[in-house]
């Protein structure tokens, strides 16, 4: 009603007809993309889950427990060690605790880390026949107090 009483009402008219219906249209199309993406969304996160299932089937407790029973006889080698590390990992995943696996900053190699609570510890792993002395340990808080202060 409001464009009615002009000279040009009946254009007037016409583009506002032709406005809405554009619009609609492009509204329209703009929650069908909303749409798709929450699709999206929803596939990967059910992908993860499915993925997170999978891992957990392959590495069940006892498989565990058997994999550390068999790295006894290789304490204290290098080998050892990497297969350690493995297991580890393969721990923490069953435990479905969020982990990084080893990765390098700085030229430096980080044994990985683990996130519990929205807190992330740094892990640093060892896999020797013999208790670590002082040495190490003081060695480690060394590279520690390097580290931002709210490193862990």
């Amino acid at each position: 009603p409001d464009l009615r009483g002009f000279e040009d009402s009946d254009l007037k008219i016409q583009q506002a007809h032709k406005s809405i219906i554009e619009l609609r249209s492009y509204i329209n199309h703009k929650l069908d993309e909303l749409k798709a993406e929450e699709q999206k969304q929803k596939t990967k996160e059910n992908l993860k889950e499915i993925q997170k299932e999978i891992r957990k089937s392959l590495v069940d407790r006892e498989g565990l427990q058997q994999q550390l029973h068999g790295l006894l006889p290789s304490v204290g080698t290098q080998q050892g060690g990497y297969d350690f590390e493995k297991w580890f990992y393969e721990a923490l995943d069953y435990s479905d605790i969020q982990c990084r696996r080893p990765y390098k900053v700085d030229g430096r190699q980080i044994d990985g880390s683990l996130t519990i609570d929205g807190t992330t510890y740094l892990v640093e792993l060892k896999f020797t026949k013999n208790q670590t002395g002082s040495g190490d340990i003081d060695s480690f808080k060394a590279k520690i107090d390097k580290m931002a202060d709210n490193t862990m």
